[in-house]
This record gives structure tokens, sequence and C-alpha cells, in this order.
């Protein structure tokens, strides 16, 4: 026997929202299930431009890196992260990250009380445009 009018639902509306989530059509095909053809796909975002560069130190390059080498890096590497909002740096190991985040915190003056993080070497640079 049919239950009564008053006692029937329409099915569930199933909404699905990613930032990352690729291809987006088949994402849609498993949330729609059954009813992937109902599936209605609403894309909203952008894709943003990069500023991808790979980086190559200026001096010779040998088996082991030389303290002067590394210097260059991390200054590069900080140098970078003040001209962008948002930088992301590859790394093969956690002690390399470790010793990153020491070196760039150094020169971007993370830390510092009252000052933020971009202020030092901001100044630093400044100073040098301005100076005669």
């Amino acid at each position: 026997m049919p239950a009564p009018a008053c006692f029937s639902y329409p099915s569930p509306l199933r909404i699905g929202l990613s930032a990352t989530q690729n291809p987006i059509e088949l994402v849609a095909q498993f949330l729609g299930g059954a009813r992937g053809d109902e599936v209605e796909i609403v894309q909203a975002g952008r894709r943003r431009s990069l500023d991808l560069a790979i980086e190559v130190p200026t001096d010779e390059l040998g088996s082991v890196a030389t303290m002067s080498i590394w210097e260059s890096v991390y200054t590069r590497i900080a140098e970078l992260a003040l001209e962008h909002r948002s930088t992301l740096v590859f790394v093969n190991s956690a002690s390399m990250a470790e010793r990153l985040r020491l070196q760039l915190g150094e020169r971007l003056g993370v830390g510092k009380r009252g000052m933020p993080p971009w202020q030092p070497l901001a100044q630093t640079a400044t100073q040098c445009r301005t100076s005669p």
C-alpha cells in the first residue's frame, strides 16, 4: 500500500563544495550516484596566474654546496618571499626545512617583538634605494 501524500518526501538535495578536487565532472558523477544526470556543476572559481621559476645559484655548483652558495640561496628566497603574497619552497629533507626556516627567520625578522615579519629586510631595501 503506498504511503499517504503527507508522508512522502522529495529526495534529499546533495550539495558538494570543493576548492581542490579535479576533474570536477568525475566528482559530480560520484556525488550524484544513480541520479548523476541531475547534477548541476557550478564553477565560481577562477584560475590564478602563477609566477613560476627555477632559481639556480650564480656560483659554480660542486658535489657539496659551500656556505657562500647557501647564503646566496637564503637571501634570494627571502627576496622572492617579499616580492610575492605567497611563496612555496620545496626541500628534500626535514633538516633542510628546519635550516631554511631558521635562515629565513633571521633575514625576514620573524619572531621579533612588535615587528611584522617582513619589515627588517624591507626597510633595508628601502634604505638602499633612497641612499645617495
